[in-house]
């Protein structure tokens, strides 16, 4: 019984056939994970959104951090707001700032709503985890 499948004589392949082969293979790799992350980003924002009420404000501590030059306080402005989020109510102090070291700019930032009306983002798996905007002048 004779082998017909390898023949001595025969050339191997060229390389670039292998080449475009293996290109193939990345270009479907490529678009299989496209697809996928535009799948993700179909499910929509992380947050939900609703309108809110604010009740008081006030700048409150959130941590201190010291090192070779001294120590510092960082404070964040927050909001007591009641909102409506997945059918219920809720009451809650929600941040309304970036934290930062000056206390003076927080209150400044605090003292320039224009009203009482305010957006809160709450995340859709607890919605008593949320952040305030304000509306500023």
């Amino acid at each position: 019984m004779s082998n017909h499948a390898f023949q001595p004589g025969q050339a191997k392949p060229p390389k670039h056939k292998d080449a475009f082969v293996a290109a193939k293979i990345a270009l479907c790799f490529l678009f299989a994970f496209l697809f996928a992350y535009y799948l993700s980003k179909m499910k929509g924002p992380a947050q939900n959104y609703s309108a809110g009420h604010i009740l008081e404000t006030r700048v409150s501590v959130v941590g201190t951090r010291e090192s070779n030059r001294g120590s510092y306080v960082y404070y964040r402005g927050e909001a007591r707001v009641s909102y409506s989020a997945n059918g219920k109510d809720y009451v809650e102090w929600l941040p309304a700032t970036k934290t930062m070291n000056d206390r003076e700019w927080l209150s400044f930032e605090l003292s320039r709503r224009v009203d009482d009306e305010a957006e809160v983002r709450w995340n859709k798996s607890d919605p008593t985890m949320g952040t305030v905007v304000l509306h500023l002048k």
